[in-house]
Order: C-alpha cells, then sequence, then structure tokens
C-alpha cells in the first residue's frame, strides 16, 4: 500500500465521522423540533463542564411547561457562540412534553453550524473518495 492511499484514507474516514455525528445531531434536533413543544424560559446561572481540553458554560435555563410544570435544567448552547447567553436573558427552549429534561435551546445558528460541518464532512469524504478514483482510473 503506497502512502497516497493512507494519506486519504485520513480525510475519507474524518468526513465519514463527521457527517454520522453532525447528521445524528441535526436529525435528533429536527424531530425535538417538529414533535416537541416551545417555551420562553430565562437563563439562571451557568454550569461548567469539561470537554475535550476545555471548559464551557452550560446556560442554565428555567421554564414553564403547557402544563404548568416549572423546569430548571442546563442545557447545551450549540450556538457557536461560548458565553453569549448573560443571566436573566430570554431564550426560545424546544422540550419533548412527557420528558421536560430533554431539552434544547432553540437556535438558528445551531442549524446552520450543524449544516456546515455536514457539508464539510461530505467535502472531506467526497473528496477522498475522487481521488481515489481519479488515481485508479489513472492507473488503468
Amino acid at each position: 500500500m503506497s502512502p497516497f492511499w493512507l494519506l486519504t484514507l485520513v480525510p475519507f474516514l474524518a468526513g465519514v465521522t463527521i457527517c454520522a455525528v453532525q447528521g445524528t445531531n441535526y436529525i435528533l434536533a429536527e424531530l425535538v423540533r417538529s414533535t416537541g413543544r416551545s417555551a420562553l424560559g430565562t437563563v439562571t446561572s451557568h454550569i461548567a463542564t469539561r470537554e475535550a481540553s476545555y471548559s464551557t458554560a452550560h446556560p442554565v435555563v428555567r421554564w414553564t411547561t403547557d402544563e404548568g410544570t416549572e423546569v430548571e435544567h442546563p442545557l447545551i448552547d450549540n450556538s457557536g457562540a461560548p458565553h453569549r447567553l448573560p443571566e436573566g436573558s430570554q431564550v426560545r427552549v424546544l422540550y419533548t412534553p412527557g420528558n421536560p429534561q430533554h431539552a434544547q435551546l432553540d437556535s438558528p445558528a445551531a442549524r446552520s453550524n450543524a449544516l456546515f460541518a455536514l457539508a464539510l464532512g461530505t467535502a472531506l469524504w467526497l473528496g477522498s473518495l475522487t481521488a481515489v478514483l481519479v488515481r485508479i482510473g489513472s492507473s488503468l
């Protein structure tokens, strides 16, 4: 196996992995968006978590469900802007009616970030596959 094949294997696998992860995230987000309910919530505080090699502050949001239950839960902000939500700010929350702890922030930036990452992953694996096919075609 020549080094060329190994060089194309890395972006191919990276692209497939990115597509799988971002595709799953996008489908789950759209499922909650289509079947869930929307509520207006207030950011009450932040909780710090350690992701990879850096710490991230996730907003803790309080909202009231349609049934009248008050819920306070940390939510992941996938908008791409760290510490963007100050305490006391109003946010739109999408939640599942039977399980309000399964909620997410309703953010158009999160949707566009997932679509961008999905397009990037597709470009990686498609570009690698094209390079391999061109190499095979030129060797025939």
